[in-house]
């Protein structure tokens, strides 16, 4: 998964464009299979930008807890 998620951030590097992950459903994945080395997309590269939240996985609907990873400037543009 990790190569196919760096030549999209490669083809979105060259177009100056962003990926937007949604990954709410990652904490469930690792769940399944904790051996495996499942990490956030966010880490692939700048033009990652990653959304997670705390409704799915845990069924936490109520919470309405969620996140955003994201370059500094673009985060803080996100949360304004």
């Amino acid at each position: 998964m990790d190569a196919t998620l760096q030549r999209v951030g490669e083809i979105a590097r060259g177009a100056g464009a962003r990926v937007l992950v949604d990954e709410v459903y990652l904490e469930a994945v690792c769940a399944q299979a904790p051996r495996l080395a499942i990490r956030s997309s966010f880490h692939i590269g700048k033009e990652f930008v990653v959304t997670g939240s705390l409704t799915k996985a845990y069924g936490l609907s109520g919470l309405r807890c969620g996140w955003i990873l994201a370059e500094p400037e673009l985060a803080k543009r996100c949360g304004a």
